[in-house]
């Protein structure tokens, strides 16, 4: 049996599909373009602050949700530096949400100081990353900051389909920071939404 579609439904599924491979949206922030579900979720509201995570050197403030474990991270030379260094970026401060119940990190990379753009040290971070698929970028505004925002899927072990993932990009007059969120499996991805989305809507340069 032969299944004919007309024209109008025909051009119904066209934008559809070009609208489901664009990767773009709105600005991250519940305004217009917002997008509700997967992969952005911006349906999610930000957490409480409990104040900025002081105790690591960052050139941006980074506001931290209560019980959340803040750790700066410092090169020693030794061969764990490797997990420290992705593309052009250096891992700086390590969030540990453990304290607070859910597993996993809310990291902060700074790039290179002769980084400029955002999207180009967030495309070089992801893209060292062989274990990536299904990701999507969008411009946002982090903070009053210009920034870029991706979403990913990372292949592993807890997730047979494909454990979601999140980092944006954002650019200061001190430097360029990346911000990533990963947890245990996307149920726990889905618990540290709040503080993600907190840490972008409140970041700020530092003084």
């Amino acid at each position: 049996m032969r299944i004919r579609i007309g024209m109008t439904a025909c051009a119904v599924l066209v934008a559809a599909a070009l609208t489901a491979c664009s990767g773009g949206g709105g600005d991250g922030d519940g305004t217009a373009g917002k997008q509700t579900g997967a992969p952005w979720f911006d349906e999610v509201t930000a957490a409480a602050s409990a104040g900025p995570a002081t105790a690591c050197a960052l050139p941006v403030k980074l506001p931290v949700v209560e019980r959340w474990r803040v750790k700066p991270v410092r090169l020693d030379g030794g061969p764990m530096d490797a997990l420290a260094q992705q593309g052009d970026v250096t891992m700086a401060c390590e969030i540990d949400a453990k304290p607070a119940g859910p597993i996993g990190f809310l990291r902060v990379w700074i790039a290179r100081p002769d980084a400029t753009q955002p999207r180009p040290v967030l495309e070089s971070f992801l893209g060292a990353d062989r274990g990536l698929t299904d990701v999507a970028y969008r411009d946002v505004d982090a903070g009053g900051l210009t920034a870029v925002e991706a979403t990913y899927l990372r292949e592993g072990p807890t997730e047979p389909a494909g454990k979601r993932e999140r980092a944006f990009a954002v650019a200061t007059s001190q430097g360029i920071a990346v911000v990533t969120l990963s947890g245990l499996d996307n149920k726990q991805y889905q618990a540290m939404l709040p503080a993600y989305v907190l840490a972008r809507q409140q970041i700020t340069p530092a003084a």
